[in-house]
């Protein structure tokens, strides 16, 4: 008997097999989070969560190709605006449409020029950080294409959400001073 085989982590199209939209898997709330390096898409510089152990921190995932991330960046500069003491960040991971106007990412370089169309596309200007190309933080946090995690400054999650919202956001950030 044959083991069931894994889906692809960088598929080339978009295929609701490569989803469990039914589980939500990585730390929860009152968890510790679970520490991951990226690339920083500037300095192309080797960053950790625990980098920004200290502060709230906002991470969300996304990419050039997911509508659901793409359509909160006007509402995510706001939050930030009136949150300056928070730290906001974007984590680049797979193409959740890969196809005709994107491809998926074949290696690392290409995921990195992906990520470099969000500043100039989207006005994007949340610090970005790039996962591995085979989505090492991703995988550990959910693989949904648009996750959004608050990180206390003890490290603990205060909030995740399966799919970003920025009002699920606003009142989990508002909801932090009554801790």
């Amino acid at each position: 008997m044959s083991e069931p085989q894994k889906p692809v982590y960088n598929n080339s199209r978009f295929r609701v097999v490569d989803y469990n939209f039914d589980t939500f898997v990585g730390p929860q709330a009152g968890d510790k989070y679970i520490d991951a390096t990226f690339t920083d898409l500037e300095t192309r510089e080797a960053v950790k969560l625990s980098d920004f152990d200290g502060q709230w921190t906002v991470i969300e995932t996304g990419s050039s190709t997911c509508s659901m991330y793409t359509k909160n960046i006007p509402g995510m500069a706001e939050l930030r605006g009136a949150h300056p003491d928070v730290r906001f960040l974007v984590v680049y991971v797979r193409e959740a449409h890969p196809g005709e106007r994107l491809r998926q990412h074949k290696n690392f370089d290409e995921k990195l020029a992906a990520a470099k169309l969000l500043k100039p596309k989207y006005d994007e200007n949340r610090q970005i950080l790039v996962d591995s190309h085979d989505g090492r933080f991703h995988r550990m946090y959910g693989m949904k294409p648009n996750l959004i995690y608050v990180i206390r400054p003890d490290g603990v999650v205060h909030y995740r959400c399966d799919w970003a919202h920025v009002s699920g956001l606003k009142n989990a950030l508002e909801e932090r001073d009554n801790l």
